[in-house]
């Protein structure tokens, strides 16, 4: 751990940022954004910058309550400052499975690339999404 708090390894920010989501805290989720940290699916830039990553997920976890999102962790693959997991979400008995491709460093997420199904996007999509 480093000084401030936050999980060093990629494999604990992976964790953390798992747990943070399970749990639909938007602000732990955010707190493991480098301030101009990016998050990307299926290739388009989502959002870019903590403040927007986390009033994204913040907006996005108003639909779930406690309990409404299970996921599966499969094996994190680490390679420096590189990590990768396929997930299953298991979002209200839906299954979905995420392929996440994180760069994080000195303890933070700068980019987190997910590929998911297609069908899960159009809300995330039609929300202002750009190419990038």
């Amino acid at each position: 751990m480093s000084v401030s708090g936050a999980p060093v390894s990629p494999a604990q920010v992976v964790r953390a940022y798992f747990e943070a989501n399970a749990a639909l805290d938007a602000d732990a989720v955010g707190a493991l954004y480098a301030p101009a940290g990016e998050m990307v699916v299926n290739g388009v830039l989502l959002r870019a910058g903590r403040q927007a990553i986390t009033e994204h997920y913040r907006q996005w976890m108003t639909a779930f309550a406690p309990g409404d999102i299970a996921t599966v962790l499969g094996s994190i693959l680490v390679d420096g400052e590189h990590a990768a997991v396929q997930a299953e979400a298991v979002t209200r008995g839906e299954s979905t499975w995420l392929g996440d491709f994180f760069v994080i460093r000195d303890g933070l997420i700068q980019r987190l690339a997910t590929y998911v199904n297609v069908g899960s996007l159009d809300d995330a999509l039609a929300s202002g999404a750009r190419k990038g």
